[in-house]
């Protein structure tokens, strides 16, 4: 498949259930015919073993997942566990895993997003939000993007709806947009993260290096929220100049660049 198809990677389907020594041959055989093709492990529970350099480059981050799914599926948890959880799979991993891991809200193996937040795309969008601001890969599991709902397995599964007419239009340029302020900013990628506010509903967090930030805020209450800013930011979702105090309306989010 790699030499003859030019394919990039593997993910790896229940990769628990085969040996190590199975993975490691893999991986020097693959990587010997394509040195950057990509290896992905699905495990659902701590994948350390199958990270140490000589099987997997990373996993699906299923501990992301289920936090999402909680923080602001079925809301059971407040910011500050939110953050509490994504610390904890912080500190499980090495950094070269860790900063590829797989950021999923939802797969083939469970049920939408959108069907476990109670068909409320509000709250999709702020997943889509967190998939494109936090470290990691963001992952979206087809249909998603324009509203594709479903509840378990196999209702999951249910084929795309191509005819645009039947698609959330709105939503698919909200994807696009955030996608697009993830390619653009470096830093989203690469940077450094820390919780600078959790109460709550609400969860604000930063991605910096020595030069630059970027603050966003995750407000899932139906409330608003403000939050005072030393300096000049850029509102990174709706294009405009922030200056002194940022008010997020209830159940959205803010991306903001600090420019001065």
């Amino acid at each position: 498949w790699i030499k003859q198809c030019d394919i990039d990677g593997w993910r790896i389907d229940v990769a628990d259930e085969i040996s190590h020594n199975f993975w490691k041959e893999l991986r020097k055989r693959v990587k010997s015919i394509k040195n950057d093709a990509i290896i992905i492990g699905e495990v659902w529970y701590d994948s350390n073993s199958w990270l140490n350099g000589d099987e997997f480059d990373s996993v699906m981050n299923y501990d992301f997942y289920l936090s999402v799914q909680k923080f602001l599926g079925s809301r059971t948890i407040t910011a500050l566990e939110f953050a509490a959880e994504m610390g904890e799979v912080r500190g499980k991993y090495k950094t070269e895993p860790y900063n590829i891991l797989w950021s999923l809200i939802d797969s083939h193996d469970t049920a939408r997003f959108l069907n476990s937040a109670g068909g409320n795309k509000r709250m999709l969008k702020l997943a889509a939000a967190l998939q494109m601001t936090m470290a990691g890969n963001p992952v979206i599991y087809y249909g998603d993007e324009v509203g594709l709902n479903g509840g378990a397995d196999p209702d999951n599964r249910r084929g795309m709806v191509w005819d645009k007419e039947k698609q959330d239009l709105e939503l698919l340029e909200y994807y696009k947009k955030l996608i697009n302020i993830r390619k653009e900013k470096s830093l989203l990628r690469t940077g450094e993260s820390r919780t600078v506010y959790a109460e709550n509903g609400v969860y604000c967090f930063e991605r910096y290096d020595k030069n630059k930030k970027i603050v966003i805020i995750i407000n899932r209450e139906k409330s608003s929220f403000e939050m005072e800013l030393k300096g000049i930011y850029r509102d990174l979702i709706n294009n405009k100049r922030i200056t002194g105090k940022i008010e997020v309306n209830g159940e959205s989010a803010a991306i903001l660049e600090k420019i001065k």
